[in-house]
C-alpha cells in the first residue's frame, strides 16, 4: 500500500520485486527466495542512490 492505495495484489512470491520495494521504500535490495517456502527474502537492503 502507498497513500492508502493498493499497489500490488497477489501472493508475495508473485508481487514482491526489487523494483516494487524501491518504488515504495526508496531502498535497493537483493531478492532471494526461501528454499523451503519459496517466500521472498530481502537482503542487502540499502538506500537508493537515485531518487525514484
Amino acid at each position: 500500500m502507498r497513500d492508502g492505495q493498493i499497489v500490488a495484489q497477489g501472493a508475495p512470491a508473485e508481487v514482491v520485486t526489487p523494483a516494487l520495494v524501491r518504488e515504495l521504500y526508496q531502498v535497493e535490495c537483493t531478492l532471494l527466495l526461501d528454499p523451503d517456502t519459496g517466500s521472498p527474502l530481502l537482503a542487502n537492503v540499502r538506500r537508493a542512490t537515485q531518487p525514484v
